[in-house]
């Protein structure tokens, strides 16, 4: 499992890139999953939202 997160305005070049270094073209290459997120802290500087990304 990957986990990715970035801002929305990334998120398109993002996909594009995981698609294009997974795709076999096999069964099995898997799920690419897009969902927003409700917000992010990040603990050390307590940046929040895109800030934090």
């Amino acid at each position: 499992m990957l986990l990715m997160f970035c801002a929305d305005e990334h998120a398109q070049t993002v996909v594009e890139a995981i698609r294009a270094a997974a795709c076999t073209s096999n069964p099995g290459d898997g799920l690419i999953v897009v969902s927003e997120l409700a917000d992010v802290l990040r603990i050390r500087s307590g940046k929040r939202g895109d800030a934090a990304l």
